[in-house]
C-alpha cells in the first residue's frame, strides 16, 4: 500500500519507506487539547 500526502514527494517517500517514520508522524499529528481548554 502506497502512502500519499499533498506535502513534500521527499517526504512522502519517507513515509512510505520507514514504518517508525510513519507511526512518529500519526502521533505529532495527533490534536491533543488539555482538559479545560478548548480546540480553536
Amino acid at each position: 500500500m502506497t502512502l500519499s500526502l499533498p506535502i513534500d514527494p521527499e517526504a512522502n517517500r519517507l513515509l512510505n519507506d520507514d514504518p517508525l517514520a510513519l507511526l512518529v508522524g500519526v502521533v505529532l499529528d495527533q490534536q491533543i487539547v488539555e482538559p479545560g481548554k478548548t480546540a480553536s
